[in-house]
């Protein structure tokens, strides 16, 4: 028998009292209640306080991205998990109605309205459009085929809609027999075949393109709904709802699943919703709760509505919604209730109370034996429950509102032990018969039991452990157990395996390993390693490690003697351990005062189980925590019981289905579901809003996330409650992904990710740049040919002028000193005043045509190097020097001889040079003169020194030649100084820029 089929009992509510010899009272009772460890539903109720109009709810849908749809008479209402978005016509001028009828997704994934003055849609991009239609028909329903494409239920027969007039035009080929008469539903089979069916309930119609009509008859009385399964049956709610049957489009039978009159329910009762998955018939009823049903036979298993959380919160159900991932919605007065049919629930036990003497859900301490029965002791008696059939029974005279403590090892020797953190023990036999009380004088504070061997246990007090005889009843010498008497401190919890043996204390020295074999004990605290000595519980793992729950956290006791460490900083949630339970596969079941963690020793990962798993914040107990078989984990609390399979427990049941939804300037909002989707905008919209979704429709305003936005910021972001970030990002490529917890210590990466380009402006763009590129670089070759254009058209103007000063004016000048010589020949040599004048005539013509020929060497471009300037100066000084009977030296230090020089400098150089010697021939008196001559990149540095008789600097005024020299100088941006005294010559030093 499988083990979800073997837990599966129901146990009518029994008592058994009676008289038994010797005047004990024994009570038998039953709790009437399913194991059923294979579904426990639990339901996420949502209702106005959660943003959605809860007053007339009748239908919903599911589009293909899973996100919910309800429609109300005050708009429609899309949930993704996280929050309710309200499109109303206000808002949304496109619906032509706020009250809307019904609802259906499409192919496209368009959701398509029935509203009361006509038919609108929802786009993929969140925009609602109103169809064109001059009556504003209303829709009873909407079907989809390959051929006719959208089709709308009318009251006057089927509409088909046409997209390029977004119209709907009557489908004629129907007209022959619908005849004006109300279709209740309208379904598609495959290409283009339909199941018509009409709400009169008489007469099934089938259509085949090209074919003709062909009717069945069902004669089926007062139909409510329909549903059409894949495998080609049609379960119909018949008789006002009263009656489900199921019709077989192949065979044309008929069969009754379930019947309202065989259920005996409440007057009026009757079905209101159907729906199908994996073999199971899920039913909605007006007044008795969701039912579940298997379509093939077997007993029905009923949900009520129950004042707690997790629960159906009314037994009045308008309709149900079903779709094929197992998400199920229930409408009802009150609102919504969703659940997720492939999600594995905890089971629970909340209610203990019906026992005699037990009115409180309290578990304090917990033990179990190996016949699979669990003790449970509360805060107002002790009770026993028996896992495979279900029956809990109570203890008697255990009603004295005392604290009982059961742990250990029970029962021991036939008989259970229990004590009440007293001196007292108090027996019972296993059928929970009182059968004595033990006083023992020598001791106080009596915590639970464990049996050691055959003949003695251990007695866990307060302050150690003592040996106990059994049969003798009495505290035994320790001797022979030595470390027992070491034990100091209130003990929590023995465990033993094999030889091994620990107790686990609190308020002492910490936890004490003793090996029966080798007899050493060995002890283990915050001294040795622990995070603490107040310890809650133990247990060992298959590999033989230890675990210690304390209240800092959890400690690993390994098996090379080295300690472990675990708190929240490496992924626990809360520090404090107070259950710890070791399943066959090696995994750590851990409780705190709240939640469930499971910890995989291989990953070294925590695991949290939700709180819907579970039910709600269950507050767990110290020291409540069994496992039957390696495989049944069983918790207790202030609220009951706890029970799972730790092979079927999972923190996450499914696949996760994350996406992404876009918004943005002018982007609308859209919902991306593909692994890689790209995002191309402009730069001046790159204003955009991410929003992370869990597409998990219970728990998905629970999940935290964290992105990473690669080309924004590198690193991950912190866990946020949050799921919308926003981002104004530039021109680049962007990658933008996330993940989701919900701990924020296990991290899921999510399939969805998103790769955006932000384009840039046209100024910015690659060819933009390459094309300005190439305007300036054009610009500059040209500029470039321009100025060496311009370059040559003047050293062709600067030798045009050289050319016509030599032929025109040079020619003129020498002409008159020849003629001025040959009218000093005729001239009477007695008339001296005359000669004197042509000879004066004579003297100028020479001088201006040497100044012209200089001018004319100034101006010829080809002498625009320093080679042509250094002899032009060479050849005058050495002319006027030896004029003069005068020594000459010429000094240069050439940087770079064919540098090339601007007109400008080389005239100012040869006039300061020629200058300052004539000055220096003229006035000095001086028997040499040497000129200098530095270049230097674009600088010119001159000295011009003779050995003459000096003058006073201070003393003297310079002449016009002094003056010409540093004018000259100024024009080339240069410097003069003049260095003179008396007997001791003259220098002059200049410096001139090449420009």
């Amino acid at each position: 028998m499988a083990k979800s089929e073997r837990h599966k009992r129901y146990i009518g509510f029994q008592l058994l009292r009676g008289l038994i010899p010797g005047g004990w009272t024994a009570f038998f009772v039953l709790i009437h209640f399913s194991l059923a460890l294979s579904q426990n539903l639990q339901f996420k109720n949502l209702g106005p306080n959660h943003g959605i109009d809860a007053v007339d709810i009748y239908k919903a849908v599911f589009d293909k991205d899973g996100l919910l749809w309800v429609p109300t008479s005050n708009g429609v209402y899309r949930y993704d998990g996280y929050e309710f978005t309200h499109y109303y016509q206000e808002k949304n001028p496109g619906l032509l109605h706020d009250g809307v009828g019904r609802i259906f997704c499409d192919r496209n994934n368009q959701i398509w309205l029935g509203t009361l003055a006509g038919i609108s849609f929802i786009t993929q991009e969140d925009i609602i459009k109103p169809t064109i239609t001059e009556t504003h028909q209303r829709s009873f329903g909407f079907v989809e085929s390959e051929f006719y494409g959208l089709i709308s239920v009318g009251e006057s027969g089927l509409f088909r809609y046409v997209v390029d007039s977004n119209d709907w035009e009557y489908v004629e080929v129907f007209d022959s027999y619908l005849k004006g008469r109300s279709v209740l539903r309208v379904f598609h089979l495959a290409e283009n075949q339909f199941i018509i069916y009409l709400a009169d309930g008489e007469s099934l119609y089938f259509h085949l393109m090209g074919r003709e009509i062909e009717s069945r008859p069902l004669k089926v009385t007062n139909p409510l709904d329909a549903f059409l399964a894949e495998e080609g049956n049609l379960y119909i709610l018949a008789n006002g709802g009263r009656v489900l049957q199921k019709y077989s489009l192949r065979t044309g039978s008929i069969k009754i699943l379930y019947s309202i009159e065989k259920e005996r329910a409440v007057s009026g009762d009757y079905m209101t919703g159907i729906g199908l998955f994996e073999g199971k018939m899920y039913v909605s009823k007006a007044f008795g709760g969701l039912n579940v049903l298997d379509i093939e036979g077997g007993p029905i298993k009923h949900y009520f509505g129950k004042p707690s959380n997790f629960a159906l919160p009314t037994n009045r159900l308008k309709n149900l919604v079903l779709d094929q991932k197992g998400n199920l919605v229930l409408i009802h007065s009150k609102g919504l209730s969703i659940t997720q049919l492939n999600r594995y629930f905890l089971n629970k036990i909340n209610d203990l109370s019906v026992s005699f003497g037990v009115d409180d859900n309290l578990i304090r301490s917990m033990s179990r034996d190996e016949k699979g029965n669990i003790y449970l002791s509360t805060a107002s008696g002790l009770l026993v429950w028996n896992f495979e059939s279900g029956e809990i029974r109570s203890f008697e005279d255990l009603n004295e509102r005392n604290w009982f403590y059961v742990g250990g090892s029970l029962p021991i020797k036939d008989a259970v032990y229990i004590s009440s953190l007293s001196n007292i023990i108090h027996v019972f036999d296993t059928s929970g018969r009182k059968k004595r009380e033990i006083k023992i004088e020598e001791l106080a504070d009596i915590r639970f039991f464990y049996q050691l061997n055959g003949d003695t246990m251990l007695i866990a007090t307060e302050d150690g452990v003592h040996l106990f005889d059994i049969g003798k009843e009495q505290i035994l010498d320790e001797a022979h157990i030595d470390f027992l008497k070491k034990v100091k401190g209130r003990v929590v919890q023995i465990f033993r395996n094999g030889d091994d043996f620990f107790l686990a204390t609190s308020y002492s020295e910490g936890l004490y390993h003793y090996n029966f074999s080798t007899k050493k004990l060995k002890v283990y605290s915050e001294e040795t390693g622990l995070l603490s000595n107040r310890m809650y519980a133990v247990t060992m793992d298959h590999e033989r490690n230890i675990y210690i729950g304390t209240r800092l956290g959890l400690s690993i006791l390994k098996q090379d003697g080295s300690i472990q460490n675990i708190t929240k900083a490496n992924g626990l949630k809360y520090d404090r351990v107070e259950n710890l339970v070791a399943d066959r596969n090696g995994s750590i079941w851990i409780t705190n005062n709240s939640l469930i963690f499971q910890y995989n020793p291989n990953t070294e990962n925590f695991h949290s189980l939700d709180e819907f798993l579970i039910g709600d914040r269950f507050p767990f107990s110290v020291n409540t925590s069994a496992s039957i078989g390696d495989s049944i984990i069983i918790f207790g609390g202030r609220n009951g019981l706890v029970y799972f399979h730790s092979e079927e427990a999972s923190w996450f049941n499914g696949p996760l289905e994350t996406a992404l939804i876009i918004e943005g300037q002018n982007q609308g909002r859209n919902i991306l579901r593909k692994t890689n989707n790209k995002l191309k905008l402009p730069y001046d919209k790159a204003m955009i809003r991410i929003n992370m979704l869990v597409n998990d429709l219970m728990v998905g305003e629970r999940y935290k996330y964290r992105y990473r936005m690669t080309g924004f910021e590198e690193e991950w972001s912190k866990g946020l409650s949050n799921r919308s970030v926003q981002f104004s990002l530039r021109p680049g490529n962007y990658l933008f992904e996330f993940e989701v917890s919900l701990d924020e210590r296990t991290w899921s990466p999510s399939a969805t990710s998103l790769a955006i380009l932000i384009t840039p402006p046209f100024w910015q763009n690659p060819w933009y740049l390459s094309f300005f590129l190439l305007i300036v670089i054009s610009s500059a070759y040209y500029l470039y040919r321009w100025r060496i254009h311009q370059i040559k058209v003047t050293e062709a103007v600067r030798n045009k002028i050289a050319a016509d000063l030599h032929d025109d004016v040079a020619s003129t000048v020498s002409s008159l000193s020849y003629y001025s010589e040959f009218a000093k020949s005729l001239i009477n040599r007695d008339n001296p005043v005359l000669v004197d004048l042509i000879e004066r005539i004579g003297e100028n013509s020479r001088e201006s045509l040497e100044t012209m020929r200089e001018v004319i060497w100034a101006t010829q471009s080809q002498f625009d190097n320093f080679q042509s300037l250094k002899l032009k100066l060479i050849d005058f000084c050495k002319s006027a020097s030896a004029a003069k009977s005068v020594n000459f030296q010429w000094n240069d230090n050439l940087g770079v001889e064919d540098m090339k020089l601007s007109p400008l400098l080389r005239r100012n150089v040869f006039l300061i040079v020629k200058e300052g010697v004539n000055n220096a021939l003229r006035h000095s008196g001086c028997t040499t003169i040497s000129v200098s001559m530095d270049l230097k990149k674009s600088e010119i540095r001159l000295e011009i020194k003779d050995n003459g008789q000096g003058y006073n600097l201070e003393h003297s005024n310079h002449g016009n030649g002094i003056l010409n020299i540093k004018r000259r100088a100024l024009e080339c941006k240069g410097t003069v100084s003049i260095q003179s005294q008396k007997n001791e010559g003259t220098s002059i030093l200049a410096t001139l820029k090449n420009i």
